[in-house]
């Protein structure tokens, strides 16, 4: 239960893009958003104003033991979507997708953040940017991915003239192989 009022607080521009990161990747650890948003603070600082965030309600927080750690992990709440992300004239967003596995979300955020990297990649988009946005479904470009819902898609640009625009699908567990060639085979025959 929030404790102080969402007026109460001032939100800050690096807030707002906290709100839109966590938008993106569903959740993200309380590290993941410290090594992102707060690299000339103190963890301690990072860490301070998240507990401030979720106390006021404008993030959702939850304690989840990873390899036998507790760890915090964040996500924005329905009022914060609504006041900060959702501009259905600007970008026809229908509505956020939440983690459905908190783990599988969280290897994406690292896998997303390793891809900006790479000075080949020229955007990545997450699976809620995709899902997410009409624009995307009715793109030539996207179509098939948002059809595949794919875990997101990288757009490269290799030698500074090849642009390609790929899936990504992480599977964490090999219990998932068979659905994983189920989709790549789905997406070779549509692309």
């Amino acid at each position: 239960m929030p404790s102080k009022t969402f007026e109460a607080v001032v939100i800050t521009e690096r807030d707002k893009k906290i709100f839109q990161f966590l938008f993106e990747n569903k959740v993200a650890t309380a590290l993941q958003i410290t090594n992102s948003f707060f690299e000339n603070n103190s963890p301690k600082t990072a860490y301070r104003r998240l507990l401030y965030l979720a106390r006021a309600g404008w993030l959702r927080k939850e304690g989840k033991f990873l390899s036998d750690r507790l760890i915090h992990i964040y996500g924005i709440a329905d009022k914060t979507y609504e006041k900060y992300v959702h501009n259905e004239e600007v970008n026809g967003r229908k509505e956020q997708l939440k983690s459905n596995s908190i783990e599988h979300d969280l290897a994406l955020v690292d896998i997303r953040l390793a891809f900006k990297k790479n000075q080949a990649v020229q955007k990545v988009y997450s699976e809620n940017n995709l899902q997410s946005c009409y624009g995307f479904s009715k793109s030539d470009e996207f179509r098939d991915i948002v059809s595949l819902q794919s875990d997101g898609a990288v757009e490269l640009l290799i030698h500074g003239k090849y642009r390609f625009i790929v899936p990504i699908e992480y599977e964490a567990s090999f219990k998932d192989r068979k659905r994983c060639y189920n989709v790549t085979v789905q997406g070779r025959s549509i692309v």
